[in-house]
């Protein structure tokens, strides 16, 4: 999370950026940061979140249960773009 706060300003002179990350719930919450919080930041500056195969795009009611789903070790490549 601290890494996207860090580019908001990359974020805001960019309208066609595209961030690949990985989505770890457990290690987001070892980092201090609620996994939602990543999702729901990404969303309120215009991206849309795909996951892993970059077809399914992730709506923004979805973002709960998505991670949810997400379970104990297991994480998730996601594709954030505009």
């Amino acid at each position: 999370m601290e890494v996207l706060r860090g580019m908001t300003g990359a974020m805001e002179r960019n309208a066609a950026l595209q961030i690949y990350f990985e989505y770890w719930p457990r290690g987001l919450k070892h980092a201090g940061c609620q996994p939602l919080e990543i999702l729901t930041f990404l969303h309120e500056r215009g991206f849309r979140l795909l996951a892993d195969d970059g077809v399914r795009a992730i709506a923004a009611s979805e973002f709960r249960a998505f991670g949810q789903s997400i379970s104990g070790n297991r994480f998730v490549n996601l594709l954030a773009m505009r």
